[in-house]
């Protein structure tokens, strides 16, 4: 059961950085505000315009760092950039909700503690 509940976290958190880097570039970046990218569901980015097989080197391309939950994640994290948290300053986030009733507020760009 641990090493399910460990395999599932290390899943959900490579979700999150891919989430983070699909965001593309400082120029390219797009919030993923709901669930699947938009309200139908679709599960298109129709303005993507930087990732495509000729632009990824796999050596600059994956998982960048593993953050830590309570629990399971089954909903879709949620990416927004430049989100002000009071006495942190502004950063890009990635939101994250557990089978705990827990909701994490990352920081996107690095392996920090949680946000709140």
């Amino acid at each position: 059961m641990r090493r399910a509940l460990r395999e599932n976290r290390a899943l959900i958190i490579r979700s999150i950085v891919t989430a983070a880097l699909l965001a593309g570039g400082a120029s390219a970046r797009q919030d993923v505000l709901t669930g699947n990218y938009d309200n139908y569901r679709t599960n298109a980015d129709l303005n993507e315009t930087v990732l495509h097989p000729s632009g990824l080197d796999p050596s600059s391309f994956g998982k960048l760092f593993t953050l830590s939950v309570d629990g399971q994640i089954y909903a879709q994290p949620l990416y927004q950039q430049n989100v002000t948290i009071d006495g942190k300053g502004a950063h890009n986030v990635v939101f994250v909700a557990t089978t705990h009733n827990s909701v994490y507020a990352f920081d996107a760009d690095s392996p920090a503690p949680p946000l709140w």
